[in-house]
């Protein structure tokens, strides 16, 4: 049967796998309010990025996302994944950067995401059956695991015991692991999305079943921003700042979020603030859609009654 009118279950695995982390990347950009982010209303704390650069962005990278799914799901268990990705991460970079005239708007997500997609297929690899008997989804669980095995030595390797460059060379998840120890992505990759698996999973499925996409999408980011080790935001406005974004987020969140009028006033004024000292919690908006591409690998679409922002909502 034609791919193009199979039944989802009879769909290629890439093409699950893929769908599903496309959705997670658009529905991030989505998300508002989102202090500081990227959003269909706003430039948050950015000046050379907006939502139509996401989505040509997106676009651009769409392919790359589909051919890490197919290296993880068609390379034989135990190989080193990661040397496949590397050249397959450095050609998306260059399609995005040519969709955005030069601008970095999802290199981080190259990163996460294209480790995430081959994951997920080495997962749907060792499990095929029963991935396909009820249901042609993936258990985040499992996702998570093989991110950790393919991940493993990663902050030894490229942070640890890489050689010094002099300090303008430095990235700065290289930066920040000399200065404070903090191992940013790589460590979280390393530790198997541990902020995704203990915070993001946990908080979105429960405020999806209780309100609409658009409330656990923020109420989800919130918690992320409490508890990420964001280098977007060091490198932006340092530790101090890394500090701030945690603690106004536990605010917000103590307020009751987007769900009451002081959690609300909240949100506009931290998003007011972010966009004054240029605060963007990128690190915390990569996991809010790997966590909503992990769920939707897990449980299928979000259903159609979850589209609908809640009747509160300003």
């Amino acid at each position: 049967m034609d791919n193009l009118t199979a039944p989802i279950n009879q769909c290629e695995p890439a093409e699950i796998i893929g769908r599903s982390l496309l959705s997670g990347i658009l529905l991030e950009v989505a998300c508002h309010p989102s202090p500081g982010l990227v959003s269909p209303f706003s430039m948050g704390a950015h000046e050379d990025m907006n939502h139509y650069s996401f989505m040509l962005s997106t676009a651009a990278i769409a392919a790359y996302i589909q051919a890490c799914t197919r290296v993880g799901y068609q390379e034989p268990p135990g190989e080193n994944l990661l040397l496949k990705l590397r050249p397959l991460g450095l050609q998306a970079e260059k399609a995005m950067l040519e969709a955005t005239g030069g601008v970095n708007t999802h290199k981080g997500m190259i990163f996460l995401g294209g480790i995430t997609a081959a994951a997920a297929g080495v997962a749907m690899q060792k499990d095929h059956e029963s991935a396909f008997e009820n249901t042609p989804y993936v258990k985040a669980t499992a996702v998570c695991r093989e991110i950790k095995e393919m991940c493993r030595g990663l902050v030894q390797r490229e942070l640890e015991n890489a050689p010094l460059p002099k300090k303008e060379t430095l990235t700065q998840g290289e930066y920040w692991y000399r200065q404070a120890g903090i191992t940013g992505v790589r460590g979280e990759v390393e530790a198997g999305l541990p902020a995704v698996r203990q915070t993001g999973l946990p908080v979105f499925s429960e405020a999806l079943r209780l309100f609409s996409l658009k409330t656990a999408m923020v109420h989800t980011l919130l918690h992320l921003m409490t508890v990420v080790e964001d280098t977007t935001v060091l490198a932006r406005a340092g530790l101090e700042g890394l500090n701030l974004v945690k603690s106004t987020a536990s605010e917000v969140i103590g307020l009751g979020g987007i769900q009451t009028e002081r959690g609300q006033q909240a949100m506009e004024r931290v998003s007011r603030f972010f966009e004054t000292r240029r605060i963007s919690p990128g690190g915390s908006a990569d996991l809010l859609a790997m966590t909503i591409a992990l769920w939707i690998m897990e449980n299928g679409p979000i259903p159609k009654e979850k589209m609908v922002p809640d009747r509160h909502q300003r």
